[in-house]
């Protein structure tokens, strides 16, 4: 009796494993590719984000504040306001007496540096609060002691991306 040989041929070919393995490592370039590049689109979104919400939160924190006063001026690159007295009795603002004067200006972490990027409000008191960090830049020009044009730019960076945002608004003082 003859012994039949069966030739078993499902296997692969050393050929055809390096070409299959080649594909691969093709796809997988491919597909990290994509994801570093969004990747770098996302940080970028996030920072232009983070720079949009802390310039508009600035200028809006700054324009309730300013609104209040009765007349603005400058001293040097800083906003001092006049804030008339408030009779809590009346409910009403003492446009001839003033309470105090508020200064907006751009210092460092304490408040006391001459630069920085944070933007502080100081009473006439003393007393000093921490309005906004990330601000780069802030710039005041007022008109007849009533209208007050802000021009305020905030940065912020997410990872190698950077982002800056200038908002100008105008205020007009109510008191």
């Amino acid at each position: 009796m003859r012994l039949r040989l069966i030739h078993n041929r499902k296997g692969m070919t050393l050929l055809e494993l390096t070409v299959v393995c080649s594909l691969m490592v093709g796809v997988m370039i491919a597909t990290l590719a994509i994801f570093i590049g969004t990747l770098d689109y996302w940080c970028e979104g996030v920072s232009a984000n983070a720079a949009d919400t802390g310039a508009v939160l600035a200028t809006q924190k700054l324009v309730r504040d300013i609104q209040e006063g009765s007349s603005a001026s400058l001293s040097g690159s800083n906003l001092v306001v006049s804030v008339p007295a408030y009779d809590s009795v009346n409910d009403y603002y003492d446009r001839t007496t003033t309470a105090h004067t508020t200064t907006y200006y751009l210092s460092g972490t304490t408040g006391t540096e001459l630069s920085g990027n944070n933007l502080w409000k100081e009473l006439s008191s003393g007393g000093r609060t921490l309005m906004m960090r990330g601000v780069t830049n802030v710039s005041y020009t007022v008109q007849d002691s009533q209208y007050v044009t802000i021009t305020l730019t905030s940065g912020s960076e997410e990872g190698a991306r950077a982002g800056t945002t200038t908002v100008t608004t105008a205020v007009q003082l109510r008191n």
